[in-house]
C-alpha cells in the first residue's frame, strides 16, 4: 500500500488511502535507529472535501467550530468582525490543508508499545514534521488540533518556532469514574437529582420492554448500526449515504476491530439506538466513538439511558476509569456529571495575508475560554 516514503529525523513516511472524503497519507516518526516510535493519520483537504473539524482554514472565523464572539467588548467584537470579512478568500488560498489529530476516537498519535523515544520527546517532534509534510505535500495550511494539557505543552517551544499560532479548541467532556468503586458506591456518589432522574429514565426504559445488549470484536457491527449512524447525520444536516457509512464502519472494523464495544438498546430483535464505544484497557479508558437512536428511541429514553447510565455501568464493572464522550452538548453533558477538559491546537498558515486568520485565531480562542470558563472548566489561557 506504500505509494512512496522519504525519511527525516526522526523521520515520516507516507502511505496512499481515501478515508471517507478526505486524502490520507500516514506520519511515522522513528527513532535515531530507524525503528517507528509512533504513527499518525495526515488528513488532506481542499474546500470542497474537508470537514469543518478538521480543516485549519475553515475552522477560523467559523464558531461552529470553536469560540463565542458574543463575549467580546463593543471595540473587539468591531474588530474581529472586520477581520472575519477578509477571511473568505484568504481561506480558499489557504488548501490543500494538511492536518494531525493527536487525541481522540477518530483519529490519533500511536505510540509504539516499546518506542524508545519518550512520549514528549515524540509529540515536541511533531510540528517540524507537519510543517515539512505540508510542505512536500504542497499543503498551504496545517493544524495539529485536539491536544491535551501535556501534548500542548510538550509541543509549545517547536511549534512557536515553525510559527505555529496556540488555538483553544473546546473540551472534551468526560465521564470519571471511582477506582475500585462498584456499581451502588457509584450509584451513592451521585448528586441527589441526578440519582432521582436517572432512576425514573431507567424505570421508564424498562418499563417499554428496552433492552440494552453490549458486543464487543469486530463481529459487534450490524447493518442496524450504519442505518441509525446516516439518519443522525442527515438530522444534524449531514446527510450520508450509508454506503459511505458502511464504508467507514468497516475501516473501523478492520483496523482497531478488537478494542470496539457496541452498546445497543433493542426492543423485539429491533435495535432502537447504539453506542459505539473504543477501549482502551491499558489507559482504562473508554472513547464513545459514534452514536445513533431512532425517534422511537428518543421518546423512550433510550439516549439517557444507554449513554449516561449503561455504558458508564458496563465500565466500571471492568475497571475503566474514564469515559469520554467528545467535543459537544457541554451544558447537557455537564449536567449529566461529565467533567470539561480543554482540548487545544495549533495552527499554520502562508502566504502575504497569512496574519489574518493567525489574529482571528487568537480572538476566538480568547472568546472560547470564556465560555468554557463560564461552564466551569479549568482554563489556562
Amino acid at each position: 500500500m506504500a505509494a512512496d516514503s522519504w525519511w527525516g529525523d526522526p523521520g515520516w513516511s507516507r502511505f496512499a488511502q481515501r478515508a471517507g472524503r478526505h486524502q490520507v497519507r500516514r506520519l511515522l516518526v522513528l527513532d535515531g535507529e530507524g525503528a517507528v516510535c509512533a504513527d499518525a493519520p495526515l488528513l488532506i483537504s481542499t474546500p470542497d472535501t474537508g470537514s469543518l473539524f478538521y480543516d485549519a482554514p475553515k475552522m477560523i472565523g467559523d464558531e461552529r467550530a470553536f469560540g463565542d464572539a458574543d463575549r467580546l467588548s463593543a471595540t473587539d467584537r468591531e474588530r474581529y468582525d472586520s477581520l472575519r470579512l477578509r477571511l473568505p478568500p484568504i481561506r480558499a488560498a489557504q488548501h490543500p490543508t494538511v492536518s494531525l489529530t493527536a487525541f481522540g476516537p477518530h483519529h490519533g498519535v500511536r505510540i509504539a508499545p516499546r518506542s524508545r523515544i519518550p512520549r514528549e520527546a515524540v509529540f515536541a517532534a511533531l510540528p517540524g514534521l507537519l510543517a515539512a509534510a505540508a510542505d512536500e505535500l504542497g499543503c498551504r495550511s496545517s493544524g495539529l488540533l485536539h491536544l491535551g494539557a501535556a501534548e500542548h505543552a510538550a509541543m509549545a517551544d517547536t511549534a512557536a518556532a515553525q510559527g505555529y499560532t496556540p488555538v483553544l479548541l473546546g473540551a472534551d467532556t468526560v465521564f470519571e469514574l471511582p477506582d475500585g468503586a462498584d456499581y451502588d458506591t457509584w450509584l451513592a456518589s451521585l448528586r441527589s437529582r441526578r440519582r432521582t432522574r436517572l432512576r425514573k429514565e431507567l424505570q421508564d426504559y424498562r418499563s417499554q420492554d428496552i433492552r440494552t445488549v453490549v458486543r464487543q470484536g469486530p463481529e459487534a457491527f450490524t447493518d442496524e448500526l450504519v442505518e441509525l449512524q446516516a439518519q443522525l447525520r442527515a438530522k444534524h444536516g449531514v446527510p450520508t449515504d450509508p454506503a459511505a457509512v458502511r464504508v467507514e464502519f468497516d475501516a473501523i472494523r478492520d483496523t482497531v476491530g478488537e478494542a470496539c464495544v457496541v452498546f445497543t438498546a433493542e426492543s423485539d430483535g429491533k435495535v432502537l439506538g447504539f453506542v459505539l464505544g473504543l477501549l482502551d484497557p491499558g489507559r482504562r479508558v473508554l472513547h464513545a466513538r459514534s452514536a445513533g437512536f431512532s425517534p422511537e428511541a428518543m421518546a423512550a429514553s433510550c439516549y439517557f439511558v444507554l449513554v449516561y447510565h449503561d455504558v458508564p455501568a458496563w465500565a466500571l464493572d471492568r475497571g475503566v476509569r474514564r469515559v469520554r464522550f467528545g467535543m459537544s452538548t457541554y451544558e447537557a453533558k455537564r449536567a449529566r456529571g461529565c467533567a470539561l477538559e480543554p482540548l487545544s491546537g495549533y495552527v499554520r498558515f502562508s502566504g502575504p495575508d497569512a496574519a489574518v486568520p493567525h489574529l482571528a485565531a487568537e480572538v476566538q480562542s480568547r472568546t472560547e475560554a470564556g465560555r468554557l470558563t463560564a461552564l466551569g472548566a479549568e482554563v489556562r489561557w
